[in-house]
């Protein structure tokens, strides 16, 4: 690099270092940083979305409260989870719920009459319902007693 390559460069900076300095006299906002492209839903949406996923395809057996009493759970020859079980639901990873959603009951080695959702819920809604199901504990009593009405149609992309 040549003598006047380095003065160049340092008489860039300079300006630079003067600009700011000089917008920052004058009373201009500090330049912001730009949205992402593709910003996190917010909590009440992914709740939301999850809660009519939970209502469309799982709660005929977990039950409309997450407490395992789904109309189809007396034909079971085994009980469905409780998702108001706050112990258990601790103890359950994001990564847990992922497989027995996407898998099913035998992927996890549980019931074998657990489906697997993986084929038909796209990944994001898989995490919607994730975050709706550890509403269940986290709401306790109140969670409990909230009404949970299955849509007349599965949310998501039509497959007319």
């Amino acid at each position: 690099m040549t003598r006047s390559d380095r003065a160049r460069k340092v008489a860039g900076a300079l300006l630079l270092a003067l600009a700011v300095l000089a917008a920052t006299a004058l009373g201009a906002e500090e330049p912001r940083q730009a949205a992402p492209l593709i910003t996190p839903p917010r909590r009440t949406e992914r709740l939301q979305r999850g809660k009519a996923l939970y209502a469309y395809y799982c709660a005929a057996c977990h039950g409309p409260r997450g407490d395992g009493r789904g109309s189809n759970a007396e034909f079971l020859a085994k009980a469905p989870r409780d998702f108001t079980d706050a112990a258990y639901m601790a103890t359950r990873s994001a990564d847990d719920l992922r497989r027995v959603i996407t898998e099913g009951g035998p992927g996890a080695g549980l019931s074998y009459l657990m489906p697997a959702w993986g084929r038909t819920l796209r990944p994001y809604q898989i995490e919607d319902l994730i975050a709706y199901l550890r509403s269940f504990a986290a709401g306790g009593a109140s969670a409990k007693r909230e009404n949970h009405v299955a849509p007349e149609t599965p949310p998501g992309p039509s497959l007319r």
